[in-house]
């Protein structure tokens, strides 16, 4: 897959969460939605396309609510496995659909999960900088909510590396990966909605 091929699928992505993302009514607005900051921390087990290999990535994010249901923020991981050591850096974007479980609350104040779309595109840098000068993800969560302002989430992505052609001495590590990742998002609750 050529360089702007993936630029393409990528950009219909974003076009297609902005059209989903308007302005969400008052009904979508739940109790346990972060203000708008929310702050993640996540554990990756990357399976690598080329060679067979796994490796574990640690990442942490920040994603800044513009719409009730739409993030943008940044994210870094770093790489550690046997033979490869390196950073990534970048924009992340993430849209999240309607929550669920929100009819029976229990006295708890917040509903029970969502699904979300994600993003990201990344710079490299150490070990991986050698492979290709940066990475583009996509991927498919489901958020499951542990109070108000923290929630546990889960995430299937598939990564491209956007410039193979970089590839020098060591590049036979192919960035073309599956990944699934484990993690957790803290933020501020957001206050009681006003009374009309």
């Amino acid at each position: 897959m050529h360089v702007h091929q993936l630029a393409r699928r990528f950009a219909a992505l974003a076009v297609l969460a902005l059209a989903l993302a308007a302005p969400a009514a008052a009904a979508d607005r739940v109790p346990w939605q972060h203000q708008t900051e929310e702050f993640l921390i996540d554990a990756t087990i990357r399976h690598d396309a080329a060679t067979g290999d796994t490796a574990a990535f640690v990442g942490f994010g920040w994603g800044h609510y513009v719409t009730d249901r739409t993030q943008i923020g940044a994210v870094v991981n770093a790489l550690y496995s046997s033979d490869v050591d390196g950073y990534a850096a970048g924009a992340l974007y993430r849209f999240n659909f309607l929550p669920i479980g929100c009819d029976d609350l229990s006295g708890l104040g917040y509903c029970k999960g969502n699904l979300y779309l994600t993003g990201s595109a990344s710079g490299l840098t150490g070990d991986l900088a050698d492979q290709a000068a940066a990475a583009a993800a996509m991927g498919l969560g489901v958020r499951w909510f542990t109070g108000p302002g923290s929630a546990f989430n889960i995430s299937a992505t598939a990564q491209r590396a956007v410039d193979p052609e970089d590839a020098g001495e060591g590049g036979s590590n192919a960035l073309d990966a599956y990944a699934f990742m484990i993690g957790l998002s803290f933020g501020v609750p957001q206050g009681p909605a006003p009374v009309p």
